[in-house]
């Protein structure tokens, strides 16, 4: 109890009033009149009788000090003097601390706009009760240790009885492209049915209602569904009477009976444009409770208080080795796969793509502070003799060392605080580039965790830049500092010097990086996709099963809307396929070329497609015909083939006029191929063309016409103007077509290629703009070391010119000092960006991480930024007055 009022009577000391201190004077003036009357009556004058009161009584400024030591914090003391004499200082030369300012407020910004984005996206803790223990339980393929998925609802019945490692097993299926209706107008959604004690088991209660009750797992129970926040508030205005309200999705009625917390998503890490807006019930089916062969559930467990991950694999593994034995035709041939929740794929896609971006900018940082260090060593040969002089007069060499160290500290957090404006100005410009494939998009702010990052890192920073300026001034010879004339330039340093070759060699790799991410983009943004994508409008339509589960409904649906859609003004072609280019995936098919052994199967991609398909892409034709108006049901089957399925199968003849079944149809008829169209790029722009069969939808059996990849239809029509222009005349054909059936990815065939690119985009535009960044700052670091050689060398080139040196030899003399601090740079970032193509090899298309070209052209804006930076100095020099010079030595 006395310790802590010692420290809170030193704490008001330290923070005393004026008043106190007020009062300490008039005490100690009241003891020096006193000790003044005591010598005055003792017979001295009052001049001796002052004078021996101020001996006897002491320094009251030393008494001052004391009392404050004994009553107050000394070090906080000491602190709050170095803070205000350093923010003195910095208002005494405004232009350099502007220069710093500025130069911290780029590094910290950029670094602390991707550190948000990558805490959103990977750090960020998920919102879930004792996260670290929550795992994702999927099986592997043994024979190549692939996760495959999840597995059946009687495996999971099995996994939650034998298990010891974990308190409780969930689990959930996700289901994409569902028709949602009941909430405003129709959309298309992904949404996951859920068991009722996946939400307890995560921790998490709804924030209104109840959730999913244990019955609803049955197909007895009834039709639940929980909405989340965002549509809650989005859909219904956040109206809590919507409970007990029925939704629709695909065709089936569903309960309103719970909406979820805010912030809360499930599954984790997934994109936001794919994050599920509600969750149902599962309602099994008794078929479905007791089926061992479709692996569609998804599992997650919470383990037990000292299990590890280890031992939990263990006990899985186990437990699924026994089912393959007591059930092998459906379960032989799996492993169990146990990883920590939050290691889920879709959030370990955009990891990589976000290491990078963050090793950029950690580089831009680095080479401002390398910038901010050789300005401080600048401002500190310039205050050697303020320094020398406060050493003669009693100031220790650790005191100055506190003192350069709070300067530069409070730089660091100056620039920080400045690095938080360029922040939030930068933020929002990178969240509209980011993909959509990169989770918690929306979530990207300047929360509490990454302005704590941007302070540490402020700090940081300043007190790295400022440890080699603080020891130098805490070594200042007292005698050789007074005795240099106040013009004189410290001699070259050695560390300033090296620290523009490290900002040379830093600018270097990061000049590559950009460069051959941007060649990548160039090229991947180049290619031939295998259509032609200008006047192109896509909208894809999924049809419910409960609504179109016959083959006639569907043809009649899809017959409907291509009539509707041709009518429209300026369209040129219409037509349908089930998978669009770089939009879905696409199905493929096993298939027989006759005459050919049935062994070993052939497999290619297969679109199945009406109306003008293929002129509406413009995919152009190479041989044969496309499909025409004959070509309908009851008529001879036909296809037609990409180039690469053409000469791979027929590489003399052609493929025109040859026959092939296909196991999609049952591999009941034989289609004779009529066409052969050129090769397209599916899957990604930097993925070679897929092999691909296309077929008439009115051609195949009625099972094919019926099934899941039939009811998905994407709508492509090709205009004479401009697409986009006709997007609400699309929605409005669908909806007299069918009025509560939604449309998705309404968009051109440009804005799909975009999607398809934004990655690579985006690390090209941010390198990109990270290396330019790079190159200013080096640049200017190499123009103050270029111009402190100059000022340093003043005299020398005053003598020179004195002699007779020329203009030519004088720039030359300047010239190679610039050229010794860029070759040697050059030569640390060669091996650096060495380094750094082998980890670029998984980003780049088509282009080797030594690529001559490349660089060459970085080499090239080194060399005009070394130019550049030596042009001030060059003139400088040129500038100096000889005898002038020689006057003032």
């Amino acid at each position: 109890m006395i310790v802590w009022r010692e420290w809170w009577q030193r704490l008001r000391g330290a923070l005393g009033s004026r008043a106190e201190h007020t009062d300490l004077d008039e005490e100690l003036s009241a003891h020096l009149a006193m000790l003044t009357d005591e010598h005055a009556a003792q017979g001295m004058t009052p001049a001796e009788a002052a004078r021996a009161a101020r001996l006897a009584l002491g320094g009251q400024q030393q008494i001052k000090e004391a009392y404050q030591d004994q009553h107050g914090i000394p070090f906080v003391e000491s602190l709050w003097h170095d803070l205000r004499h350093a923010a003195r200082s910095l208002r005494s030369n405004p232009g350099f601390s502007t220069v710093v300012l500025l130069t911290m407020a780029l590094g910290i910004g950029v670094n602390t706009s991707v550190f948000s984005v990558l805490y959103s996206a990977w750090l960020a803790p998920m919102r879930y009760a004792d996260p670290s223990s929550l795992v994702d339980a999927s099986v592997k393929n043994l024979q190549n240790g692939w996760q495959t998925g999840g597995t059946t609802w009687a495996n999971f019945a099995d996994w939650s009885s034998a298990n010891q490692a974990f308190t409780g097993l969930g689990a959930y299926r996700i289901q994409h492209l569902a028709s949602l209706t009941g909430g405003g107008e129709p959309e298309e959604v992904s949404l996951a049915r859920v068991s009722a004690n996946l939400f307890p088991l995560l921790g998490v209660a709804p924030a209104l209602g109840r959730g999913l009750a244990e019955m609803d797992d049955r197909a007895e129970g009834g039709r639940s569904a929980v909405l989340s926040h965002g549509y809650w508030r989005t859909h219904f205005d956040g109206n809590p009477g919507v409970l007990g309200r029925s939704i629709s999705v695909d065709g089936e009625a569903f309960t309103i009976v719970g909406v979820m917390p805010e912030g809360f998503a499930f599954p984790p890490g997934w994109p936001v444009a794919y994050q599920p807006p509600l969750w149902l019930s599962l309602n099994l089916t008794p078929e479905q409770r007791t089926q061992r062969g479709s692996h569609s559930l998804g599992v997650v467990g919470r383990r037990r208080p000292g299990v590890s991950l280890g031992q939990a694999q263990a006990e899985m593994e186990a437990i699924v080795s026994r089912l393959a034995a007591a059930y092998p035709p459906e379960n032989s041939g799996y492993g169990a796969w146990i990883t920590p929740l939050s290691e889920t794929r879709q959030a370990r896609e955009v990891r990589p793509a976000l290491a990078l971006l963050m090793a950029g900018a950690c580089l831009v940082l680095l080479i401002a502070c390398a910038n901010v260090a050789n300005l401080l060593l600048v401002r500190g040969a310039a205050r050697r003799r303020e320094f020398a002089i406060r050493q003669a007069l009693g100031v220790s060499g650790g005191r100055l060392l506190r003192q350069v160290l709070t300067e530069s500290a409070l730089l660091g957090l100056l620039g920080g605080a400045a690095g938080l404006i360029v922040a939030g100005v930068c933020l929002p410009l990178l969240q509209a580039l980011l993909p959509r494939s990169m989770p918690h998009m929306a979530e990207v702010r300047l929360n509490p965790a990454v302005l704590a990052f941007s302070a540490a890192c402020s700090l940081g920073c300043g007190l790295l830049f400022g440890l080699a300026p603080a020891f130098r001034a805490s070594r200042v010879s007292i005698e050789q500092a007074l005795r240099q004339s106040a013009r004189t330039i410290a001699p070259r340093s050695r560390l300033a010097r090296g620290l523009v070759v490290a900002e040379m060699g830093l600018a270097l790799v990061l000049l590559t990086t950009g460069g051959l991410l941007t060649e990548s983009f160039r090229r991947v943004s180049s290619v031939s996709f295998g259509f032609d994508r200008e006047h192109v409008l896509t909208m894809r339509v999924t049809l419910p099963k409960q609504k179109y589960g016959s083959a006639a409904g569907i043809l009649a649906f899809r017959r409907d809307l291509l009539a509707k859609a041709a009518q429209l003004p300026g369209i040129t072609a219409v037509g349908t396929v089930d998978a669009i280019p770089l939009g879905t995936l696409s199905s493929g098919t096993d298939f027989d070329i006759e005459g050919r052994a049935a062994q070993p199967r052939l497999h290619c991609g297969l679109g199945k497609v009406s109306g003008d398909y293929l002129r509406a892409m413009g995919i152009p034709l190479r041989a044969g015909r496309y499909f025409t108006d004959g070509d309908r049901a009851g008529t001879e089957r036909v296809a037609v083939v990409s180039e690469s399925v053409s000469r791979r199968y027929w590489p003399q003849g052609g493929a025109v006029g040859r026959r092939i079944r296909l196991d999609e149809t049952g591999r009941n008829d034989w289609f004779t191929v009529v066409g052969v169209v050129s090769d397209v790029r599916h899957l990604r722009a930097d993925r070679p063309p897929e092999e691909t069969i296309y077929a008439l939808n009115d051609q195949m059996d009625e099972a094919t016409q019926k099934n899941a990849t039939s009811r998905l239809n994407v709508l492509v029509v090709r205009t004479a103007n401009d697409p986009a222009g006709l997007a609400a005349s699309l929605r409005l054909a669908l909806r007299e077509v069918d009025p509560g059936q939604p449309a998705a990815d309404l968009m051109t065939m440009d804005q799909l290629v975009d999607r398809n690119i934004a990655g690579r985009k985006l690390n090209a535009f941010l390198l990109g703009s990270f290396s330019v960044l790079a190159l200013v700052l080096a640049a200017i670091g190499l123009f103050g070391a270029v111009s402190a050689m100059v000022a340093g060398r003043s005299a020398e080139i005053g003598v020179r010119m004195a002699l007779g040196a020329g203009p030519g030899s004088v720039a030359i003399l300047v010239l190679r000092e610039a050229g010794t601090l860029a070759v040697a740079g050059l030569l640390l970032g060669a091996l650096g960006a060495a380094a750094a193509g082998r980890v670029l090899q998984g980003f780049l298309y088509d282009v080797h991480p030594g690529d001559p070209t490349v660089l060459a052209g970085v080499a090239g804006v080194l060399g005009l930024a070394m130019i550049a930076a030596t042009v001030t100095p060059i003139r400088r020099a040129l500038g100096v007055d000889p005898l002038s010079v020689l006057r003032e030595d």
